[in-house]
C-alpha cells in the first residue's frame, strides 16, 4: 500500500510538472486583514514573487475582497490565502 501511495504521488508530480511547463499558472494571493496583521505577510508576498519568477507563474496580490466574484476568479488557477484575519470576504 505504501508503494502504491508513493507511486501515485510521483505520478501526480510528473503530470502537474508537465502541465506547468506548457502553461503559465495564474496565482491570486489574498492577504487582507481586519484587526491583527501578521508580520509574515510581507515576507510571504516577497517569497511568492520570487517563486513566480523561478517558475514563470503570474502572481496577482490583492487585499480587495470585492474582487472575489466568479468572473474575476475564473482567471486564476489557484488562490493562496496568505494569513488573512477575521471575516474579510464578502457574502458573495
Amino acid at each position: 500500500m505504501k508503494k502504491l501511495t508513493s507511486l501515485f504521488c510521483l505520478l501526480l508530480i510528473l503530470v502537474f510538472s508537465g502541465i506547468a511547463q506548457d502553461k503559465k499558472i495564474n496565482v491570486l494571493v489574498f492577504s487582507k486583514t481586519a484587526g491583527y496583521r501578521h508580520a509574515s505577510i510581507s515576507s510571504g508576498l516577497k517569497m511568492m514573487s520570487e517563486m513566480a519568477q523561478d517558475r514563470k507563474w503570474i502572481v496577482t496580490a490583492t487585499e480587495n475582497a470585492e474582487l472575489f466574484t466568479p468572473e474575476f476568479l475564473k482567471n486564476f488557477d489557484v488562490v493562496v490565502f496568505l494569513n488573512p484575519t477575521q471575516d474579510v470576504l464578502n457574502d458573495a
